[in-house]
């Protein structure tokens, strides 16, 4: 999909309005001279703008995107990206999800000469319909939004990362049958959905981090930077706590067949935002290997360092007449973590499955 670019209210916006680029635009573009902290800004190949804007501030707008598929069970069709300056609409634009598959999109926006430091409000919108609708017509509600306020910093270029997360989805699409989508909380504006919960949509420009290539690599990390690879499974409870080796778990049977149980998982030592969660499962009589779940969702930052993920569906069967191969028998329950720069971390608890599940009023999943 060829992005699109919105220029909202021209005539209001002479004396105020960002100026905008992404990398994927035009590649052969000149690069905008260096700036004095990090590296030089992306190019800027847009058309002039009907304004003064100054050339020495920028902010880098580094847009990413989860999979939605192991929560809503369904894909983004289109990310919408919209700025306004000093509370004034600026500029609309489409970007094409990518599922973290290739780099990250990079929008610069950059203040009128006579307003270098102007407030800067973002909005990140996922959409789960069909591709975006013809100019003029108004799109449904937003599947996912992503809230920031911020200001530029005088003389400089800086970074700000914007991700949607697949477990902030707060406007799940329709679905026929399956398990019910795992959804996000609805944050009211300013707030925000991050790593699942409602957090404050402001950034501090103490916080935003000069532009650098590659940026999305080195951005800094409470999990990682806690110590060395370590994890711990828990049963979803909070706060959080591990499973109780030989303790038992009570499971919950499905409208579309099979049991599941909630879990949460607790890591430090590997990538927030980039790690992927396996769980699995083995019967101690019979050693067979069961239920696999694997899942890429970014984890939740701890005050004392180190992250959680929870809560995680875990299915232990899928359909009618499976069940018995569970109930009341004793489970090691694996769970392993990957990040992509290799670190690992893995751990491994025995369980008993209680003989009965939580509803068990739903017979035909038995």
């Amino acid at each position: 999909m060829a992005p699109r670019l919105t220029h909202l209210g021209a005539g209001a916006l002479l004396a105020l309005v960002a100026a905008c680029s992404s990398t994927s635009s035009d590649p052969a573009a000149p690069a905008s001279s260096p700036t004095s902290q990090g590296d030089p800004a992306p190019p800027n190949p847009g058309p002039p703008p009907p304004y003064q804007p100054d050339e020495s501030t920028a902010l880098v707008l580094g847009v990413q995107d989860e999979s939605f598929v192991q929560t809503v069970y369904a894909r983004l069709s289109v990310m919408v990206l919209t700025v306004s300056i000093d509370g004034k609409p600026a500029y609309e634009r489409e970007l094409t999800p990518s599922e973290l598959r290739a780099n990250p999109h990079e929008v610069t926006v950059r203040p009128p000469k006579d307003r270098r430091d102007a407030a800067v409000e973002v909005r990140l919108e996922g959409f789960f319909d069909a591709a975006s609708q013809p100019d003029g017509q108004p799109r449904g509600a937003a599947g996912v939004v992503r809230l920031a306020r911020t200001r530029f910093v005088p003389g400089e270029t800086r970074l700000l990362p914007l991700r949607l997360e697949a477990r902030c989805a707060s406007n799940p699409p329709m679905s026929a049958g399956g398990p019910p989508p795992i959804t996000g909380p609805t944050c009211a504006a300013p707030l925000t959905c991050i790593g699942a919960r409602c957090e404050s949509s402001d950034v501090a420009t103490a916080d935003l981090l000069p532009y650098k290539a590659s940026w999305w690599t080195q951005l800094p990390d409470k999990c990682r930077d806690a110590g060395a690879p370590e994890v711990a499974l828990g049963p979803g409870d909070r706060p959080f706590a591990p499973l109780t080796p030989g303790g038992t778990l009570v499971t919950e049977a499905g409208p579309p067949g099979g049991h599941h149980r909630w879990g949460a998982v607790k890591a430090k030592g590997l990538s927030q935002l980039d790690t992927t969660t396996t769980i699995k499962s083995t019967l101690v009589d019979t050693g067979e290997s069961v239920a696999t779940s694997q899942y890429a969702f970014s984890y939740g930052s701890l005050d004392a360092g180190g992250c959680t993920l929870s809560p995680l569906r875990y299915q232990l069967d899928f359909g009618p007449g499976q069940w018995a191969r569970f109930a009341g028998k004793q489970l090691d329950v694996t769970v392993e973590l990957t990040d992509t720069a290799g670190r690992r971390a893995q751990a491994t608890t025995r369980v008993e499955i209680a003989a009965q599940p939580k509803n068990p009023e739903l017979p035909h999943c038995l």
